[in-house]
């Protein structure tokens, strides 16, 4: 009786080990289940995070060589001497750079009055262009007897000063040849002169080529104001005017300026050699 009871009691401890036993694969399954989905849940994001990192692609920067938005060129190079500069601009006369075997220089200013123009050239006498400091006149020819030599120098002055005359200086400067207006403009340009209007705006005795005064006032009658300040005399009888020849717009007889002698005003200058042109200082 002992012994059945017993083995009895055995059993059935067994059965209620067995019995807990048989719950817990289940809970493990459910664990390893839950730790699988983590897993895969872990790796998917890796995989995504992985496939955004890889179409990603790095932003460009001025001087790696490649073109990028916003830049002109993109050489590589660290040299502004070429076609592009370190700035990923295309190079032009007046960036500040000197292009090789394309300009002679780039100050990158607006000014033509130094030592490199706008063209990014050289400065040189002769350019049209005055340097300041440099030279005292640039008329940018080839005539050494103008108003500016080919040494970009005024010529020295000439002739014989008869008065200033309301700021205005005049002169006296004799002529190589007939008395035409074309010579007489030409001895007065060969001294930095020119030759003065016969009158006013609106005479038909000026041109283009004459400089304007506004002392003269009265058309058709050359030289009187001058001579009344002079001698307080017509110019007939003004010694100071003698053999003295006003420039007519090559509007008079035969291209003729127009002279004063003793007793004779408007003398055609066409048939008068070496004599004097009136001439005036620009101011």
């Amino acid at each position: 009786m002992t012994d059945a009871s017993a083995s009895d009691s055995a059993s059935d401890s067994a059965s209620d080990s067995a019995t807990s036993t048989s719950t817990d694969p289940s809970t493990s399954t459910t664990a390893e289940t839950t730790g699988t989905s983590s897993t895969t849940s872990t790796s998917t994001s890796s995989t995504s995070s992985t496939s955004s990192s890889s179409t990603s692609e790095p932003r460009g920067f001025c001087g790696d060589g490649g073109i990028d938005e916003g830049e002109d060129c993109d050489d590589g190079n660290s040299s502004n001497s070429d076609a592009c500069t370190n700035a990923c601009r295309f190079a032009e006369c007046g960036d500040g750079y000197v292009r090789a075997g394309f300009e002679e220089c780039d100050d990158e200013n607006g000014s033509n009055t130094d030592g490199c123009l706008n063209t990014c050239k050289l400065a040189k006498c002769g350019d049209g262009f005055v340097r300041v400091g440099v030279e005292e006149c640039d008329d940018g020819n080839q005539v050494n007897n103008d108003a500016c030599t080919n040494t970009c120098k005024k010529p020295a002055a000439c002739g014989e000063l008869l008065t200033t005359w309301n700021g205005w200086s005049y002169y006296k400067v004799t002529v190589n040849g007939s008395m035409t207006d074309v010579n007489v403009r030409a001895a007065c340009e060969a001294c930095a002169l020119k030759a003065p209007c016969q009158a006013t705006a609106g005479c038909m005795y000026n041109d283009n080529l004459c400089l304007q005064t506004n002392n003269e006032t009265v058309c058709g009658d050359p030289m009187v104001g001058l001579a009344n300040k002079l001698c307080g005399l017509v110019p007939s009888s003004c010694p100071q005017l003698y053999e003295t020849y006003q420039y007519m717009g090559n509007a008079w007889e035969l291209g003729s300026a127009c002279g004063a002698k003793a007793g004779a005003w408007c003398v055609d200058g066409f048939f008068e050699v070496d004599q004097e042109a009136l001439c005036v200082k620009p101011k």
